[in-house]
């Protein structure tokens, strides 16, 4: 389930999660473009506001990214 606590957020259709994802205003996971680099979230991840997931990423289980990271 995703948890958006805001507006202007944009998720990759080829983004993995597993639950409880909380995701904050503005922030974008994944490439517009890219559709072979897929992001694994784990459980209860935590998604500050701003914040960009570039693709080709691994996020394990229980983690808070802070406001404005890029990762």
């Amino acid at each position: 389930m995703i948890i958006k606590k805001g507006t202007s957020i944009y998720i990759s259709p080829i983004t993995r999660y597993l639950e409880q994802l909380e995701i904050g205003h503005c922030s974008i996971i994944g490439d517009f473009e890219d559709t072979v680099n897929p992001i694994d979230i784990g459980r209860n991840l935590k998604i500050g506001s701003f914040c960009k997931i570039s693709k080709n990423v691994t996020i394990g289980n229980d983690c808070v990214i802070e406001d404005n990271c890029l990762i």
